[in-house]
């Protein structure tokens, strides 16, 4: 063999590797880049995001065509490298005074199968793999364009290895290829967002915010509501100058209106609707004109549906019922603070439901939602049939007899701080 036509095999072979490289990049490219992503570039990119989103909508076949450019790649490299470095290696061998055929054709078969495996390994495949991964936009960008252009010079090939395939599985009852893309769950979603603010992409609150809005889904309306014994009734049976001093010293925007007891409520009232009243008739004569219909929900109605029904325009205040029985009211308020904290106006300031203690531990109101629990421990007592934390510590201990009745749990102890009355409790929360 002339030392042009050895040197030119080489050459064939480092082209063998590069090809091989390419495929690589190709292939984990495609696998990394996101559906979302791939969108976007196609209409950034010009023909080369087109041909992206080409390749993209159809993966497992264009990942079927990376595999057989890998596989003739492997193929080319092993049956042109290894004589023409082993043909490169026998000079070598000469000049130490090493003549004999059979020696020289096995340590030359051995260092060529060493160092094509080597190039084969680090630059065929490590590396492109390490390139696509660090960038699959780029990458993805650069090898759409040659490996459509090979999917269809070999489709004949690439249709027929795909065929086989799937009868294959078909054969093994694992059904149809599956595409590569799959739906993200929330747990992995927070993941994403995790790592995003671990590079500097979202700040701590913007995780907190969009993490809170994810749990939103699945919570219900007994997560978020506040207990009976907090809500402001207006009672229309009553004297209107009594009920309008219980307006002026609570100062809120909204009142349910009840009539003689709070099993029969009304409706609700806005202060806006009263205003013109007065200011028409310099008094009002009866509450009752003034009632607005009031959302009546259960305790187990989805949170995110009653976002949707409050911002479709119903009374930002709904009660909650148990079947007959009412529970709780949450108000639009309730709804968004589970996103964004508690938030405050120029006449509220409303009782936080947890505060820090000195040695560590939390003091909680009894009335504070098991989500509320949850959210401070970081953990599921989903499977405790109670809606809030005073309804935990009565699961657990049955009954109460004074302040100080502690309940065990495994990484967590809840005990009766101070009790004013059934309805205002403190507990004291303390991680284990």
């Amino acid at each position: 063999m002339s030392f042009l036509t050895n040197f030119a095999l080489i050459l064939a072979a480092f082209g063998f590797v590069i090809l091989n490289g390419f495929f690589v990049v190709a292939e984990f490219s495609l696998v990394k880049i996101r559906q979302t992503q791939v969108e976007s570039l196609s209409t950034a990119h010009g023909i080369k995001g087109h041909l992206l989103a080409k390749v993209h909508s159809n993966l497992d076949s264009y990942l079927s065509a990376c595999q057989l450019g890998i596989t003739l790649s492997s193929l080319g490299l092993g049956w042109i490298g290894e004589p023409a470095f082993a043909e490169l290696l026998t000079p070598l061998f000469e000049s130490f005074g090493i003549f004999s055929e059979k020696i020289i054709h096995l340590i030359s078969f051995i260092l060529a199968f060493s160092i094509i495996s080597y190039l084969h390994i680090v630059i065929g495949e490590l590396m492109p793999k390490s390139m696509a991964i660090r960038q699959p936009i780029k990458m993805s960008l650069f090898s759409a364009a040659p490996l459509y252009a090979f999917y269809w010079l070999m489709y004949p090939l690439i249709a027929l290895l795909n065929a086989s395939s799937n009868k294959i599985l078909e054969w093994m009852r694992l059904g149809q290829v599956a595409h590569h893309d799959h739906l993200v769950s929330v747990a992995e979603l927070k993941g994403i967002l995790t790592a995003s603010h671990h590079h500097g992409e979202l700040s701590h609150k913007e995780i907190k915010t969009l993490n809170h809005l994810l749990e939103l889904y699945d919570l219900q309306a007994s997560d978020v509501m506040r207990p009976v014994g907090d809500l402001i009734f207006m009672d229309a049976s009553k004297p209107l100058i009594q009920e309008m001093r219980l307006l002026v010293k609570t100062k809120f925007s909204r009142y349910p209106v009840c009539e003689g007891s709070t099993d029969n409520v009304l409706g609700v009232i806005h202060i806006k609707d009263l205003i013109p009243g007065l200011v028409s008739h310099n008094r009002l004569l009866d509450l009752k004109e003034f009632i607005r219909p009031i959302l009546r929900v259960q305790v187990t109605d989805n949170a995110l549906d009653l976002l949707e029904q409050f911002r479709r325009g119903a009374s930002h205040l709904a009660l909650v019922y148990s079947e007959k029985t009412l529970v709780g009211f949450l108000s639009f308020d309730n709804l968004l603070q589970i996103i964004t904290g508690k938030i405050r106006d120029e006449f509220h300031f409303s009782a936080e439901d947890v505060f820090d203690l000195p040695d560590g531990a939390f003091l909680l109101r009894g009335g504070a939602s098991i989500y509320t629990l949850e959210r401070l421990l970081g953990c599921d007592l989903s499977d405790y049939p109670v809606s809030t934390v005073m309804g935990l510590v009565l699961h657990k201990a049955k009954e109460l007899s004074s302040d100080g009745v502690v309940v065990e749990f495994d990484k967590f102890s809840l005990g009766i701080e101070k009790m004013e009355d059934p309805k205002h409790v403190w507990i004291k929360v303390i991680i284990k």
